[in-house]
């Protein structure tokens, strides 16, 4: 089962993620986190009723702000 993730489009309300902002998969015994993002030309991709209520918030920083949290559980982060 695949799950949908995106780390950058919160609430604006509160700054919570509005979907999972990634997951974890064993690959070979080794835990991997993918995480995703959309673009943020979403803003003028997408009908404003559609997106009413959320932000888009910078691809990079909005996936780096889970790192330390990912590293706390074990997982080693490798850049490419």
């Amino acid at each position: 089962m695949a799950d949908t993730i995106c780390a950058n489009i919160v609430w604006k309300e509160n700054g919570t993620p509005v979907l999972h902002p990634y997951t974890i998969r064993q690959v070979d015994e080794i835990p991997v986190a993918f995480s995703g993002a959309v673009t943020t030309r979403m803003k003028i991709l997408e009908l404003p009723e559609n997106i009413r209520g959320v932000e888009v918030l910078n691809e990079p920083d909005a996936v780096n702000r889970y790192v330390t949290k990912l590293q706390e559980t074990g997982i080693t982060i490798d850049y490419w």
